[in-house]
């Protein structure tokens, strides 16, 4: 319950930078091949979104942020998830979802707390094998990011994060939020929205489909 993530959370910690980012792009070109696609929004709707996306990311991060990626896949539906070493990658089917870009930009920020918490190397680990865990506590930080190399797309194809982890992104992200000036409530519109449409928390697609429930996160959005 407590080790386990703590020894995670000391491994994500421990592998560089620049490693993280070159284990971000090898789990990127795995998706390219195998679920993402080339994004079909016109090069200034994207011109438009990644400018709204880079007022809030500096706001996270002054130098060094996070980085934005378009992709579309049909297959994933509506999507945004975080790489390791700060790359956030927008579905088209995200951005066809949204009511306004201040939803899109609400979910943003939510990946962007994903990225600066590293949530998705850290969830990877806690569900490694405890052999490799134990390895890269006692030094051996290459086993574990083989690992999660491997294990990265496809997590991100089934993007189940704890739960403390969702509320951690979720206050990061609302924080951020309000610091941009842009309401709380875009985000858990977006989510409840998402939710009527589809049936329930438990038939959502991609990432939407977490734990908390929309209600909830519109109660912890309640400043």
């Amino acid at each position: 319950v407590f080790g386990v993530p703590a020894a995670a959370n000391l491994v994500a910690r421990r592998i560089s930078p620049s490693m993280e980012r070159g284990m971000g792009a090898q789990a990127l070109d795995t998706l390219d091949r195998v679920a993402l696609g080339p994004s079909t929004l016109s090069e200034q709707r994207r011109a438009q979104l990644a400018a709204r996306f880079d007022q809030v990311a500096r706001l996270a991060a002054p130098e060094g942020g996070p980085t934005l990626l378009f992709r579309a896949s049909p297959a994933v539906g509506p999507n945004a998830f975080a790489l390791p070493g700060g790359t956030i990658v927008l579905l088209d089917e995200l951005v066809a979802a949204a009511a306004n870009d201040d939803e899109i930009v609400a979910v943003l920020a939510h990946e962007i707390g994903h990225v600066m918490e590293r949530h998705t190397l850290r969830h990877v680990l806690q569900t490694s094998a405890a052999g490799v865990l134990v390895a890269a506590v006692l030094g051996d930080v290459v086993s574990a990011t083989t690992y999660a190399v491997a294990a990265v797309p496809t997590f991100l194809l089934n993007a189940r994060y704890s739960r403390a982890f969702e509320v951690e992104a979720d206050q990061f992200g609302f924080a951020l939020l309000d610091r941009a000036g842009i309401d709380r409530a875009h985000f858990v519109r977006f989510l409840t929205r998402l939710e009527q449409k589809h049936g329930g928390a438990g038939s959502l697609p991609g990432w939407l489909a977490t734990h908390p429930r929309a209600d909830e996160r519109g109660r912890a959005a309640t400043p």
